[in-house]
């Protein structure tokens, strides 16, 4: 994506929605909160971290634009929920769903992640994606 916040993700290169249709921009109050990705055209996938005391009501998800400020599709979230074991001071199961209140439309820049059909090797190599450092 092209760095709006901090400057690029550390090592990181800028890129286009289209390279990563799956990535979406978390908005709290109009604001760049955190990035998630796509599970399905209602669900999102993001950190717990990024949930902690806010109400869905201020929530909103940008799909489809390689900027988070602008561009693409914005949806309202109805509702997310923290993994049951999600710990905050240690950041053990770090991970959240989101529910969107209608349907992203699909297309070459809003797809689904793809999922893994075996376990990645240990040391396997991995590409992240988002607006942060």
């Amino acid at each position: 994506m092209v760095p709006q916040l901090d400057g690029r993700i550390v090592g990181g290169v800028a890129t286009t929605i289209t390279s990563f249709p799956w990535q979406i921009s978390l908005q709290r109050s109009g604001s760049h909160s955190c990035g998630g990705s796509i599970y399905s055209a209602k669900i999102i996938v993001t950190a717990a971290h990024c949930l902690q005391s806010v109400s869905a009501s201020v929530l909103k998800v940008r799909a489809g634009s390689t900027y988070w400020n602008s561009g693409g599709t914005l949806v309202a979230v109805a509702a997310f929920k923290n993994h049951e074991g999600y710990n905050a001071n240690t950041m053990v199961n770090d991970i959240a769903v989101i529910r969107l209140s209608s349907s992203l439309s699909m297309s070459t820049s809003i797809m689904a992640v793809g999922l893994a059909s075996n376990a990645p090797a240990n040391g396997a190599a991995a590409t992240v994606s988002g607006w942060g450092t």
